[in-house]
């Protein structure tokens, strides 16, 4: 009867360690490390597309007149690399997340293995307890042979069961190695893109402080526009009022009525046309090509000079205007005459020096100067104004055909 409830007790024990391994043995699905071939693929197509802007900006840096051009590249260069630092803080992210993963895991094993280490614990000092006289006891408890080798072969059983605990324990160590080892792993990589993302943040930081560059560039420039437009305007009007007496006098002359012979014979390139222009508005016509400069100007018709003005000598192509001649550099005014109630006069401007001077009377086709670049010019062209009533108009009106 003892013997039974000995066997009970050792059989009740084993089915415990067996229920514990079982548990033991249900582990939670470990964690799939994300891909991250995408998210390098998409930085590298984001370095070059960033490798060609840098080429872009560079060519357009070389032209001071694309300011607003090399603000949009950069602006785009500024975008890609928003791009490429969103990436790499999603890849930190994942990282981050896959790193939490494999910690959690890592616990939970650590709390697997040591419940199998308790459990084997409880085995090894239960046999140690009962190790000194174990086979007699068993023997000497037992009423038969039969009942002796029952005994027995479950001892044996309980031996093979501490093996497998030992082992399992074993492989739990080594899975939990393994994910820590896959812990660190990530970590270097996590350190490398944060290296990465804080490159691409200083690069961000480099192309902004450019971005505002170029545009504080432009509002200078703008400036510079503005500034220069209303010396424009002031000079303009100082122009009007210089040239108002001349505007309205009548030298009694009088006009044929016949056509307007081209002021600039043999060069007909308009390179700026009467109406709006740099914000100011453009009162006459601009006549240019290469081999304008020293071309002759004469008279477009029969007519008295008004006004001859030959005093600037900044005969070349200028930024801004040098304030000769109320920006006209040297320049000739004819007063045409009368023509069925209506008063003609026109103005030749930027001349590299006048041929004619006040009050001379002047024939259709006569040459009254030769084209050069003084006054507020950038090169080498004629401006030429037609005045109806003293009021400036569009000298096209006056020619059918340029050729």
């Amino acid at each position: 009867m003892k013997i039974f409830k000995y066997k009970k007790a050792l059989l009740a024990f084993f089915m415990c360690c067996v229920l514990a391994l079982g548990c033991s043995l249900t582990e939670a699905p470990t964690a799939m490390a994300k891909s991250k071939e995408e998210i390098k693929d998409q930085i590298s197509d984001l370095e070059e597309e960033s490798k060609k802007l840098d080429k872009e900006i560079s060519k357009l840096k070389a032209d001071k007149a694309a300011q607003n051009k090399i603000k949009s590249a950069i602006e785009k260069k500024i975008s890609n690399t928003q791009q490429q630092i969103a990436l790499c803080n999603k890849e930190i992210q994942d990282l981050n997340n896959e790193i939490a993963a494999n910690e959690a895991e890592v616990e939970r094993l650590e709390k697997v293995k040591e419940e199998k280490i308790h459990v084997y614990r409880c085995q090894m000092r239960a046999i140690h307890m009962n190790n000194g006289n174990a086979s007699l006891q068993l023997i000497l408890g037992t009423e038969d042979i039969s009942s002796y080798l029952t005994v027995e072969n479950f001892s044996d059983l309980l031996a093979v069961y501490n093996e497998r605990m030992v082992n399992e324990i074993s492989a739990t160590q080594k899975e939990i190695d393994s994910r820590r080892a896959e812990i660190d792993k990530k970590i270097a990589a996590q350190n490398e893109t944060k290296k990465v993302l804080a490159a691409k943040k200083a690069e961000l930081d480099k192309q902004v402080a450019e971005v505002n560059s170029v545009i504080s560039d432009i509002n200078s420039e703008q400036k510079e526009v503005l500034d220069e437009q209303k010396q424009i305007e002031k000079e303009i009007a100082a122009l009007e009022a210089e040239l108002a007496p001349y505007i309205n006098m009548n030298t009694g002359t009088v006009y044929d009525g016949s056509a307007f012979t081209w002021p600039v014979p043999g060069h007909y390139k308009i390179t700026s046309g009467f109406g709006k222009r740099w914000g100011t508005w453009h009162r006459g016509i601009d006549i240019s090509d290469g081999n304008i400069y020293m071309a002759p100007i004469v008279a477009p018709a029969d007519g008295v000079v008004v006004k001859a003005d030959n005093s600037c000598k900044h005969n070349y192509g200028k930024s801004r205007s040098c304030g000769c001649g109320s920006g006209w550099g040297n320049h000739v005014m004819i007063d045409h005459g009368n023509y069925q109630g209506d008063n003609y006069k026109s103005l030749a401007g930027h001349m590299t020096k006048i041929a004619v001077s006040s009050g001379q009377k002047v024939k259709k086709g006569q040459v009254i100067g030769y084209v050069g670049s003084t006054g507020y010019s950038t090169g080498w062209h004629c401006h030429f104004e037609i005045y109806l009533n003293g009021t400036r108009v569009d000298p096209m009106k006056y020619y059918n055909k340029v050729k």
